[in-house]
């Protein structure tokens, strides 16, 4: 776990199963941990998949019911790369990400 001030009032603590020291880039200019640095660098990857699923969020105060459309997003994006991975020409160079598929089986739950 490390935690760092990067504004006066501000505090960002940052747990890591993956980084086991304190290590700080005392090159850079704003001297960030290198936990920080590594999670800008990754969060990419979950950026895009915000960007590609958008069928089954929806509002909900219970949170089973969000991590199950969080699931269920995520299935249809693998189940959809892994198609268009095995036919590849398909759907005629279309970029839908699913968009009618991904409707009828939210139908369908």
């Amino acid at each position: 776990m490390v935690s760092y001030v990067p504004k006066k009032g501000k505090a960002v603590v940052l747990l890591s199963f993956m980084h086991d020291d304190k290590a700080v880039d005392h090159n850079s200019r704003k001297r960030k941990p290198k936990v920080s640095q590594y999670y800008n660098r990754t969060k990419i990857g979950v950026d895009l998949m915000d960007q590609m699923v958008h069928t089954c969020k929806q509002q909900t105060r219970r949170w089973p019911m969000g991590l199950w459309h969080n699931l269920i997003d995520v299935a249809m994006l693998n189940a959809y790369t892994l198609f268009n991975a095995q036919h590849p020409g398909n759907l005629g160079g279309q970029n839908t990400h699913g968009g009618a598929s991904s409707r009828s089986l939210a139908k369908s739950l």
